[in-house]
């Protein structure tokens, strides 16, 4: 007789993967979040929002910087998927190098 192949693929339970990984993604998502709000607010204004966008650009700067911390510091859990750790960690550097090239070409 021949084997079955399953159908449906494996699902890995959500539990499955690292907690700092899980956080860090949400950072970014918070991150992403809180820099569009600050580009609405600018171009409501035509530019003239004054130093509360500057704080928000800042603001999300540093949040995604320590995204990108909690995102390193989840790699050393070796029981669980990594997945989340490699989503949140690139996506946090990724916005931490925009905003900075942002703030470089500003000058």
């Amino acid at each position: 007789m021949k084997k079955k192949k399953k159908d449906k693929r494996q699902r890995i339970p959500f539990g499955k993967y690292t907690l700092g990984g899980r956080v860090s993604s949400v950072i970014a998502v918070i991150s992403v979040v809180i820099f569009v709000a600050a580009v609405v607010i600018s171009v409501m204004k035509s530019g003239n929002a004054g130093s509360i966008v500057g704080i928000m650009g800042v603001s999300s700067f540093i949040i995604s910087l320590v995204g990108f911390a909690v995102g390193i510091n989840s790699f050393n859990d070796d029981t669980k998927f990594l997945k989340y750790s490699w989503i949140g960690s690139v996506s946090n550097l990724a916005i931490c190098f925009g905003i900075f090239m942002l703030f470089l070409s500003y000058r």
